[in-house]
């Protein structure tokens, strides 16, 4: 169960997080097949996620989510806003 303390954590894009940390999805501002994609993919709001690698030159950052690991492009990734957990 969220804490009022986790909710008042700021939201930023999973750009924006750092190999290693683990972080909540809190919104996912994306329409349409890409959307559809990410939720058949188990991406929902409220998804635990761990950043695996995150290299912005590569343009990439692949996160776990359970036993299975995701890569997703940049521009996607920046379009999933999360909180820091723990």
């Amino acid at each position: 169960m969220m804490t009022h303390a986790a909710h008042s954590r700021p939201m930023l894009p999973l750009t924006m997080a750092a190999a290693g940390e683990t972080v909540e999805l809190v919104e996912i501002r994306l329409v349409g097949q890409e959307r559809r994609r990410l939720h058949e993919l188990g991406l929902l709001p409220g998804s635990s996620l761990r950043v695996v690698k995150s290299d912005p030159t590569q343009g990439m950052i692949v996160a776990v989510r359970h036993d299975g690991r995701l890569a997703l492009n940049r521009s996607t990734a920046h379009r999933l806003l999360v909180r820091l957990v723990g």
